[in-house]
């Protein structure tokens, strides 16, 4: 079919009211409450996109950045204690998924 796929990489945890159309997640995202990534829109691994930001259509989020705002740009390089953070986030909600479906 036209138009964009929607892929999401591994150890990306996505918050809450979160939209995503056809775009591309790489590997240990973070998306933050309330974003929405737009249409051919690609993050690379390791980012952290902040609460409410919008992603607007094409753009492309380099790895190891945070970016937030309305369009969202970049602010500054994540620390390596951030960048742990990513297997972290994504290993608790699968155990959560897990609590709550036994």
């Amino acid at each position: 079919p036209d138009g964009f796929p929607l892929l999401i990489g591994n150890e990306v945890t996505i918050g809450h009211h979160v939209t995503l159309h056809g775009c591309t997640l790489g590997d240990r995202i973070l998306v933050g409450m309330s974003c929405a990534v737009m249409d051919g829109a690609v993050v690379e691994d390791e980012v952290v996109i902040g609460a409410g930001s919008l992603v607007t259509p094409g753009k492309v989020l380099k790895s190891g950045f945070l970016y937030v705002g309305r369009p969202a740009r970049r602010v500054r390089a994540l620390s390596d204690r951030e960048k742990a953070y990513f297997k972290y986030t994504a290993d608790q909600y699968v155990k959560l998924g897990a609590r709550y479906l036994a």
